[in-house]
């Protein structure tokens, strides 16, 4: 809703940016189911150029399960903390950015 507002009022302005504009919210719509389907539903495929044998029928490549993700670092778990704090004030106190 808010990009529509801004849509309309950049309108009135310069019709070629909003028309850009609106363009580009569109792509990014449309980007997110595209990625899903890419991430979650795609199958296993060997690589390109791969001339090897398959692997073993219990190496994890086979079964389409990927590896654990390693734990975060501490700058990591120190900028979560800093992004998650400055939401909660913020979403807590809005008249802080007024001042």
């Amino acid at each position: 809703m808010a990009e529509m507002q801004v849509l309309i009022g950049a309108w009135q302005a310069f019709p070629t940016l909003a028309v850009l504009a609106g363009l580009g919210i569109l792509v990014t719509c449309l980007q997110p189911p595209r990625l899903a389907k890419r991430i979650l539903w795609r199958a296993a495929r060997p690589e390109r150029g791969h001339s090897c044998p398959p692997a073993a029928p219990d190496h994890p490549a086979d079964r389409n399960v990927r590896a654990p993700l390693e734990p975060i670092s501490t700058p990591e778990r120190i900028g979560a903390v800093i992004l998650i704090g400055t939401s909660l004030v913020i979403g807590l106190w809005p008249r802080l950015l007024w001042i």
